[in-house]
């Protein structure tokens, strides 16, 4: 691999003095440049704030709360119906608690619809 040569000044100086002529151009050329970078970053914290103000951010705990309170109340109501389908007898505590269940269904609509108002 071949020796990579040494920093020399005067080439430096050489090739910069081949630049002057377009001294002009190259200040334009730079100051595009950072301007470019400037805006690149200016849209990107726009971006930034336009979607951190869009997404709405809701309180999901009652809901997941009710989800499981059903799923408990759908595992009773199921047992219920598994008994009275093996039997073929239908209990009046059966009736009373599917009416339980009912109500507690209406009861945490409720609940979850007071707490968004």
């Amino acid at each position: 691999m071949p020796e990579r040569p040494k920093f020399d000044s005067q080439t430096l100086k050489r090739l910069l003095s081949y630049m002057r002529a377009y001294k002009g151009t190259l200040v334009l050329v730079t100051v595009c440049i950072l301007l470019s970078a400037v805006a690149g970053a200016a849209s990107s914290m726009f971006l930034q704030k336009l979607i951190d103000g869009y997404i709405v951010h809701i309180d999901t705990g009652p809901v997941r709360a009710q989800t499981a309170e059903l799923q408990k109340i759908g595992v009773n109501i199921n047992q219920i119906a598994r008994r009275i389908n093996s039997t073929g007898t239908v209990y009046a505590q059966d009736l009373e608690d599917i009416k339980g269940a009912l109500a507690q269904i209406w009861q945490l609509q409720r609940s979850i619809l007071s707490s968004q108002r």
